[in-house]
């Protein structure tokens, strides 16, 4: 079944795609993109954030912070930060 344009394979992935904060705590992740352009992928790229990594969401701080595990290390994310990460969930 078509739907606007998008076929029925490409809308499920198309579903899978959230943003960073709208994970819940205890998710697994991965990276997929960065929608705050070039100076934010750069920010990001800078604290240790990569496109393709696993992350695990440790903590939600309600509407503020996100903490969020990748290997070894802890990031704490503010939200706002958050919605311009987009992630799929592992499973």
């Amino acid at each position: 079944m078509d739907t606007h344009g998008i076929c029925s394979k490409c809308l499920n992935e198309k579903l899978d795609v959230m943003l960073l904060a709208n994970a819940k705590q205890g998710e697994l992740v991965r990276i997929e993109s960065f929608a705050g352009g070039p100076c934010f992928e750069t920010r990001m790229l800078s604290m240790g954030l990569r496109k393709g990594e696993q992350a695990r969401i440790i903590n939600r701080l309600g509407q503020g912070q996100i903490v969020v595990a990748i290997e070894n290390k802890r990031f704490v994310i503010g939200s706002k930060m958050g919605f311009k990460i987009r992630v799929t969930p592992v499973i």
